[in-house]
């Protein structure tokens, strides 16, 4: 069977936000016709997100009080053979691969794999590749206007407890990683554009994850105004948008 690793290309990040978390990004991005907020129903439950998608048609997903202090990064395939994503397990048969679907309409939504507890919404970090079985189903994008290229980085900071975990889940992405006992750097490959950075530093007194800091490239110069908000703040920087932890 032909590797997919070299196939695999980002899907989507999320964070786990708190009420007051998400209420700041969804006024940051107000203004932008790319970031869009639904509740997304799957046949057994149900969640409210902010969706910031870019050209490259990946995107970074805010959720409400949902998997607050975590975070997640999802890869699919990509490419004329139409690969199936989860085919990864024949790439790194010794992981210990877990299996779970998702469903809607009693149809299914997708299929997927990680090395952790997926589906259990207390873990606080999760990788999976996923194959698509439904495009018009689960969050529906209604986009007119793709004015973010993409996304240039990420930073977190998580509990140095979390590192052993951070290295055992996305040892299998399709990314250079880098590895210290103060910091993690994921440079994940997407379809569209230059890889995407995660930071992670590993200084967060507190258990889980916590957003630092997120820089959007556009190809023509920004046109919003900087906000200064309680938690965070966004500055423009030619065609950089960046929002970052005050």
């Amino acid at each position: 069977m032909p590797s997919v690793h070299s196939n695999l290309v980002l899907d989507h990040l999320y964070f786990g936000a708190t009420d007051e978390e998400f209420e700041e990004f969804k006024l940051i991005f107000s203004g932008f016709e790319c970031a869009d907020q639904q509740v997304v129903k799957t046949d057994t439950e149900s969640w409210e997100g902010l969706y910031i998608t870019t050209r490259g048609q990946n995107y970074f997903e805010v959720l409400r009080e949902r998997r607050v202090a975590g975070i997640g990064i999802a890869e699919r395939a990509f490419g004329p053979l139409s690969q199936n994503a989860t085919d990864i397990t024949y790439d790194f048969p010794d992981l210990p691969w877990q299996r779970f679907e998702r469903s809607i309409g009693g149809k299914p939504w997708f299929d997927a794999v990680s090395c952790d507890n997926y589906l259990d919404i207390s873990t606080p970090f999760n990788v999976w590749a996923m194959r698509v079985h439904q495009r018009e189903s689960g969050r529906v994008v209604k986009l007119p206007k793709f004015e973010i290229d993409r996304i240039c980085n990420v930073e977190f900071s998580a509990h140095l407890d979390l590192l052993e975990r951070i290295k055992l889940n996305s040892s299998w992405l399709n990314a250079k990683s880098s590895f210290s006992s103060d910091l993690v750097t994921l440079d994940i490959q997407t379809y569209y554009s230059d890889p995407l950075r995660v930071s992670i530093s590993l200084d967060n007194p507190e258990p889980g994850f916590k957003f630092r800091s997120a820089t959007f490239g556009f190809r023509r110069p920004v046109e919003a105004a900087c906000v200064a908000l309680r938690l965070f703040s966004s500055t423009v920087d030619g065609e950089l948008l960046t929002i970052s932890r005050n």
